[in-house]
């Protein structure tokens, strides 16, 4: 027989007991309470034990003295709680520590502390703000466990800190059908209503001005240190700093103008003085960004058991075609396109055939598959593909569950090197944006930096994947 501690439920005094006995009289209030046993703490409650003579009783004397012990209070075992609790005590210290450690190492921390900032899907654009000659990082964030409010932030190109963050620009849903793009540290953003409005990129992305234009704006194209806008009923502005507009020339929109005879004219142009074509600012779903992209709807290079599907290109900089192995299995491919052949002198007596026109268009330098493994089993969009001026970078799916992110040399399409990205069930990718040493994987919550050099990880902006 042992001695057991509890306390009175009703003045709260420490009362030593025997560890047999089912009910005390405490001896400072007098308070008569039946006793919580310690083993029966998470057993289904049964009637507590009689005294040996409850036995020879008659039945209604037994029910009578049981319905008065249960209307008694309970004097608690003290230790019996700690006892319990100290198990899930130590596993909820442990479990929190290994989740900020892992929150710290990646830069975010999530709902548990009230910040569940993700990316907010578009791809950035990039603007050299902070002066280290490495562009730099502009988007939209989302907060969804505050009210989904939506924010513009900037983040160095170099190492992922934050450089500003705006005030509240909307919720997420708000902004669904926003663009914006940067042009001389202003960031430009066109809303569905039909608004311009300008933000300096160099100070915290404060409000410049605001012009309506009547009409939504259909695209935002770079013009030096102005803009050049497309509004939905075919109208050309340009835009200047202070947010004064005009009336501006047409531009041809490769993205739309594709089905002209002489867009392939116009793509090679891209760079030149005096050009004529829109360099668009921000991202649509329809191009990659951060390029120049041009539809192959007709033949535009003579690549043998290549299908081309997008022509890109940096101004002034080599086209790159995407596209597939045909015939056969269609396996991702990447080429460079080469200088066209010298036409032969033109014979009057000679109609050109279809075949004569092929054989001008320009070949490829170099050929390479995208896919480093499964090669049968892969898939590459065309928008998922950029370029830097020494590599082409493409993030392909094999099976439809795995992704790959590869890059190749410009110069002769040799595999610099491939690596798996490590992704949850809900990776979906919205495009690749490049800037100084990194190129920046965009998804609907997080943006993801990893070396040009070799493909290692760098930074995480938002909910990692």
């Amino acid at each position: 027989m042992r001695a057991v501690i509890v306390r009175c439920p009703n003045c709260n005094a420490n009362l030593q007991v025997q560890s047999t006995v089912i009910s005390a009289t405490c001896q400072y209030c007098g308070t008569v309470a039946r006793i919580q046993a310690r083993t029966a703490m998470f057993q289904i409650p049964k009637a507590p034990a009689m005294p040996v003579q409850s036995a020879q009783m008659m039945n209604a004397d037994r029910i009578a003295q049981l319905q008065q012990l249960a209307k008694m209070p309970i004097a608690v075992q003290k230790a019996s709680v700690f006892l319990v609790l100290l198990p899930l005590i130590l596993m909820a210290v442990i479990g929190g520590g290994v989740y900020f450690a892992v929150n710290k190492a990646r830069g975010t921390f999530g709902g548990l502390v009230g910040n569940s900032m993700m990316w907010a899907g578009h791809p950035p654009t990039v603007m050299d703000l902070d002066g280290d000659g490495m562009g730099d990082l502009v988007g939209l964030v989302r907060y969804v466990h505050s009210g989904d409010r939506a924010h513009f932030a900037a983040y160095s190109g170099k190492t992922g800190n934050q450089l500003w963050e705006s005030e509240q620009v909307g919720t997420y849903s708000d902004l669904t059908q926003t663009q914006f793009g940067g042009v001389g540290g202003v960031l430009y953003v066109a809303t569905k209503d039909g608004k311009l409005i300008a933000r300096n990129a160099k100070d915290k992305g404060t409000l410049k001005w605001e012009i309506s234009f009547g009409e939504k704006i259909d695209a935002m194209c770079g013009n030096g240190n102005e803009l050049s806008v497309a509004t939905a009923d075919q109208k050309w502005w340009i835009v200047d700093a202070a947010g004064k507009k005009r009336a501006g020339k047409k531009l041809i929109r490769l993205d739309r103008d594709y089905t002209n005879d002489d867009a392939k004219n116009h793509f090679a142009s891209v760079g030149g003085e005096g050009g004529d074509v829109c360099i668009p600012l921000g991202w649509n779903h329809r191009t990659p960004s951060g390029v120049v992209a041009l539809q192959a709807w007709r033949d535009v290079a003579n690549i043998d058991g290549m299908r081309i599907e997008m022509l890109i290109k940096r101004p002034g900089g080599p086209a790159i075609a995407i596209g597939s192995k045909q015939p056969g299995t269609s396996v991702p491919l990447l080429a460079r396109l080469g200088a066209a052949p010298v036409p032969p002198p033109e014979d009057p007596k000679k109609r050109r055939t279809h075949r004569d026109e092929k054989e001008l268009l320009p070949g490829a330098a170099w050929k390479t598959e995208v896919p480093a493994v499964d090669p049968l089993n892969s898939r590459l969009d065309a928008e998922h593909v950029t370029l830097s001026d020494k590599a082409v970078f493409a993030l392909y799916q094999i099976s439809n569950s795995k992704h790959h992110l590869a890059a190749f040399d410009l110069a002769s399409g040799k595999r610099l090197w491939d690596r798996e990205i490590a992704h949850g069930s809900g990776f979906v990718v919205v495009g690749l944006t490049f800037t100084g040493d990194v190129v920046a994987l965009s998804t609907w919550s997080s943006l993801t930096a990893y070396a040009v050099s070799d493909g290692s990880d760098r930074y995480v902006v938002g909910k990692a994947n």
